[in-house]
């Protein structure tokens, strides 16, 4: 029996464990023979002899036709001096019966038939089956259903005076065979592995891997094993040593990992000159991040926006693309402010107005907490915390301070303040509450490069940079209040 028979006849065998139909006739693979002036389908039986296969209208009958074949050779492919041969084999599968038999005389049974046996048609054999035929590898790949009695009628029987009746089940399925088999395997038994038995060398034989790197030599009649793996699993780390033939399972490899931030630009001060001062948190890592792996996205702002510092190019993680938003994802509609809000101008994370009237019940129903989206920093602007000056606010302020369910706050460098007021050449911050007033000055923990007595400290809406002396209360006031931030992302 060749292969393909012994295919098809397990394509049958698993249709008849399937469908709900338990009767009837499968033929294998069929040929079209002439009879007199009728040319007919018909099984062969013997040298020279065909059995037909009718179109009995009271037997459910299957039957198989080849109606083309094709196959390539390539040697690239093949081990040693085999060729790695693929066979395709186009099939068509006739299927006849009759209504009653098979469920009634519904109008559309002859296509709800043909459905089913087209998904019952598998897509692979197992690998025991495979092994009997010699065959590597074998995919079905199913085509066109032609539930047109007439056309598959005068297909398969052309010639001939006898019509379909009305309630007769009469369509067919095209399928595709492709295996794959070495050469060897074409004209004689090449087992179930590649455990060939090679005739020995005639000289010394150079063994090239396929890169043309050279991995041994071997003297006449010598034996040449194949080497064991060695490399690294796809985790960059574990090494792996793995016998030949032998399978291995890699480390799967690291999913999608968070969003990366764009860290503000740091602001140059390395010296420390007081705990918790710009140079001190750097010292202490409080402005590194380590990179997820695999990052959703490296944030960025939409330059195409009308209000391109309010606006990411991607979402956020609630799923909208502010830039500023509470810890609930509210935000406040883009180019808004205190001058000209209008009510619903607040928005949840989904962008669905929340009416509460005017600009300050906003600010207070946004609360205190910002989210820098951009930066993955965040601010607290609840102006609660007051220091006499700025070395009182480092050494004994900051560190106990607790706001929004945070204790982690910093005051912050230059960097990380520009972030906010370089914006404020397009708009008022206020919207947002950073500020108890548009005038405030924000305090940073940078010292002044050519005087370190004093601080750097930034004035909202002019993007103006000035300095105070350390020892000075002004700025330390609740009408102006301190703005901390920590690292959120």
């Amino acid at each position: 029996m060749s292969r393909i028979q012994a295919i098809v006849n397990r394509i049958n065998t698993l249709i008849q464990e399937n469908f709900y139909y338990k009767g009837g006739s499968y033929f294998g693979v069929c040929e079209q023979v002439t009879k007199g002036e009728e040319i007919i389908p018909a099984f062969f039986t013997g040298p020279g002899n065909y059995d037909q296969v009718g179109f009995d209208s009271n037997k459910f009958t299957v039957y198989h036709r080849i109606t083309s074949i094709d196959e390539t050779d390539d040697p690239e492919l093949g081990f040693g001096n085999d060729s790695l041969i693929t066979e395709s084999y186009t099939l068509t599968m006739v299927v006849f019966g009759s209504q009653n038999q098979l469920g009634g005389l519904d109008s559309n049974l002859n296509y709800s038939i043909a459905r089913q046996l087209k998904t019952l048609i598998p897509v692979r054999l197992n690998k025991t089956f495979l092994d009997t035929l010699e065959v590597k590898t074998l995919f079905i790949s199913k085509g066109s259903v032609n539930t047109n009695k007439t056309s598959v009628f005068s297909t398969e029987m052309p010639n001939t005076d006898v019509k379909v009746n009305p309630d007769n089940i009469l369509f067919s399925v095209e399928y595709v065979v492709n295996l794959t088999l070495l050469s060897s395997c074409l004209t004689e038994d090449c087992g179930t592995t590649f455990d060939l038995d090679c005739p020995p060398l005639a000289g010394p034989v150079t063994i090239t891997n396929s890169q043309g790197g050279n991995i041994g030599t071997e003297p006449a009649g010598g034996t040449f094993p194949v080497p064991n793996s060695v490399g690294i699993d796809s985790d960059g780390v574990t090494p792996i040593n793995v016998l030949a033939t032998q399978s291995f399972v890699c480390t799967p490899t690291t999913p999608q990992g968070a969003r990366d931030y764009s860290d503000p630009q740091l602001s140059g001060a390395t010296t420390v000159f007081t705990t918790n001062d710009d140079g001190s948190n750097l010292a202490a890592g409080l402005y590194s991040r380590t990179p997820p792996v695999n990052p959703i996205h490296t944030t960025q702002l939409d330059d195409s926006s009308p209000f391109p510092f309010e606006v990411l190019k991607n979402d956020n993680t609630f799923n909208n693309k502010a830039v500023y938003t509470n810890l609930a994802g509210d935000y406040m509609d883009f180019g808004q402010n205190a001058g000209n809000y209008v009510d619903g101008d607040l928005k949840d994370k989904d962008g669905n107005p929340i009416l509460v009237g005017n600009f300050a019940a906003a600010q207070s129903a946004y609360g205190t907490y910002t989210i820098d989206h951009f930066t993955g920093w965040a601010f607290d602007h609840s102006n609660t915390i007051v220091a006499t000056n700025w070395t009182d606010l480092l050494l004994n302020k900051v560190v106990p301070y607790s706001s929004n369910g945070f204790s982690d706050y910093i005051v912050p460098h230059t960097g990380l303040l520009n972030t906010i007021n370089y914006r404020e050449i397009s708009f008022w911050l206020s919207f947002l509450a950073i500020f108890s007033n548009g005038a405030g000055r924000a305090v940073s923990s940078t010292t002044r490069p050519n005087s370190t007595t004093q601080y750097i400290d930034l004035n909202n809406g002019s993007c103006s940079e000035g300095s105070t002396s350390k020892t000075s209360a002004v700025g330390f006031g609740t009408s102006n209040g301190v703005m901390l931030f920590r690292k959120h992302f």
